[in-house]
């Protein structure tokens, strides 16, 4: 008898031991699942306002170029706005100036959409920059077979300068056959054939064109409004 109760206590034994083992196992797989979101997570929403807040500065850096240059200068763009990022990605602890995207085109206030420049684009008034750190490396993920993500964040800074135009601050309405530009009166009289293309059509609200209206130049609204347009 007394052997077999050593017998049975010593397998008892083993199998608390055995069911300790595998609930500290899983335990501690929950446990690290939850540091992974607690740490991982924290760090990637560090990155991501740190790639915010270099796409922010690069965009704004390449859009002066337009601002100064009234959209003439495009070459001078991407350098500027790669000088801002490399500045600000050594800062944050890396470079990776070959993987941003930095793209020169047009704006549309309607939409809210950036669209690349082409052949037909008569001036570029935007710059949109993608700011890119791949393979950012990740803590306690590598539990989920999770070692690394991408970060991507995007910006789009507008250089068209000051609205020299037709400004309504309550709103502007265009009807009929209307057509706007600019010209340079240092220069002499006014020529349609060398009329500028800054003939603005701007306000703090709602702008609407009614009628076959040609803007030479940009049609701006306010934050929160919208152009409205009927007609060609």
């Amino acid at each position: 008898m007394k052997r077999s109760n050593l017998v049975l206590r010593h397998q008892s034994s083993r199998r608390r031991r055995a069911v300790v083992a595998v609930m500290t196992a899983v335990t501690l797989v929950v446990l690290l699942v939850f540091a992974s979101f607690a740490v991982d997570l924290g760090f990637v929403r560090a990155v991501c306002g740190d790639m915010q807040h270099t796409a922010d500065a690069g965009a704004l850096a390449g859009a002066s170029v337009l601002l100064e240059t009234d959209g003439q200068d495009t070459e001078s763009v991407r350098p500027r706005a790669l000088d801002v990022i490399e500045r600000m990605q050594k800062s944050q602890g890396f470079e990776a100036l070959q993987d941003q995207v930095i793209e020169v085109g047009t704006w549309d206030y309607h939409t809210r959409e950036f669209t690349p420049a082409d052949a037909t684009t008569k001036r570029s008034f935007a710059v949109r920059v993608v700011g890119v750190r791949n393979n950012t490396p990740l803590f306690f993920a590598g539990i989920m077979g999770k070692y690394s993500t991408n970060v991507t964040r995007e910006a789009v800074a507008l250089g068209s300068g000051p609205c020299g135009g037709i400004w309504g601050l309550e709103g502007v309405k265009v009807t009929g056959n209307v057509v706007t530009d600019s010209y340079n009166a240092d220069a002499g009289a006014y020529s349609e054939a060398a009329a500028g293309e800054n003939g603005d059509i701007c306000s703090g609200r709602d702008v609407t064109v009614n009628g076959g209206v040609t803007v030479n130049g940009d049609v701006m609204c306010g934050f929160g409004y919208e152009v409205n347009t009927n007609g060609n």
